[in-house]
């Protein structure tokens, strides 16, 4: 690829450089080489299948050993939840409520996810708060019709002197709703952190987050973390980190022309979540889960949850163990 020279002095005031910016252009347009299986793993060949008695000795080892291990649970929480909302963006761009009824409007084929959306408003864990700050706002809410009513709770739920949601982390979104009280990915990773990977009372979590969220984030521990330790028993020690900007990689079009700014500078985005290998790299720890912020569970299901991490990384020490047996007796 052929750079300017304005090109070049901002690839390297951006902290890249030309030979990384080409790698990474190259492989846009080219597409990575498939790999070609050779077969499917089954019970045997690949995967090993542990009975129930196997399994709760794994966990019983796990529990016991994890007293003397320093354990970290590492979380991805840095992805915008912009794709979450982007049927919701559409909304508020082609529709109009004025001109058009909302039901002809959402019996359209392509707005199958607004209408599922609509359909379902009031089970959603955000829809109580949703509610009152419409009927703060808009006072005549109940006299619009339904179509400037739906565009009304739009708008509010995305925009940033309301609700705001369009600019918020996924992990700050509230995702599920208990009888007391409504949960966001952020907490419930600290709760499945306290279940299977804390350790004498304490669960170190860090999380990746955008530099632009973290005081979002440090302020929903704060008032979260007497309430969630407290039912929880565990103390927690959070780390934050930001993913590298120099593995931001160069924005393209499907034609191969690169994206530029209002300024003509070469636009570059954050990578994808294989960038944070250098902030996972960066973690001190014998013992480190990984999950993405978004993958999770409700509380109905984190004891099985818990159980089948205490499982596998019961299973992960016991070789660990056995590995580090055999490199003692080597060096003897």
């Amino acid at each position: 690829m052929k750079f300017t020279e304005k090109d070049l002095k901002y690839i390297k005031q951006y902290g890249l450089t030309p030979e990384k910016v080409s790698r990474d252009a190259a492989t846009i347009i080219n597409g990575i080489p498939s790999t070609v299986l050779y077969k499917a793993a089954i019970i045997g060949q690949g995967i090993e299948a542990l009975d129930d008695s196997v399994q709760e000795k794994l966990v019983q080892y796990y529990d016991k050993e994890s007293a003397a291990l320093d354990i970290v649970k590492f979380v991805p929480a840095s992805g915008a939840a912009t794709r979450l909302f982007k049927t919701f963006q559409s909304f508020l761009s082609e529709y109009n409520y004025k001109t058009s009824g909302v039901d002809d409007f959402l019996a359209e084929k392509h707005n199958e996810e607004l209408n599922t959306f609509f359909s379902n408003l009031e089970k959603l864990p955000f829809y109580p708060q949703l509610h009152d700050i419409v009927e703060q706002r808009s006072s005549d809410y109940k006299s619009k019709s339904k179509g400037a009513y739906f565009y009304l709770l739009v708008n509010t739920m995305l925009n940033d002197d309301a609700m705001g949601y369009a600019d918020l982390p996924k992990g700050l979104i509230p995702f599920h709703k208990y009888k007391d009280q409504v949960a966001t990915p952020f907490e419930e990773q600290l709760k499945e952190a306290a279940a299977y990977a804390s350790s004498k009372g304490l669960a170190k979590v860090h999380f990746t987050v955008s530099k632009a969220h973290e005081s979002l984030f440090k302020n929903c521990f704060d008032a979260i973390n007497e309430r969630l330790s407290k039912k929880t028993a565990t103390s927690f020690k959070i780390g934050y980190s930001y993913q590298k900007k120099e593995t931001d990689t160069l924005a393209m079009g499907l034609d191969g022309t690169p994206f530029r700014d209002e300024n003509g500078n070469l636009l570059f985005r954050p990578a994808g979540h294989g960038a944070l290998i250098e902030n996972l790299n960066e973690i001190d720890a014998d013992l480190v889960f990984i999950k993405n912020v978004d993958n999770l569970s409700v509380d109905k299901y984190l004891p099985q949850n818990a159980g089948y991490k205490k499982m596998l990384a019961g299973k992960l020490v016991q070789l660990q163990t056995q590995i580090f047996d055999y490199l003692r007796r080597l060096e003897k």
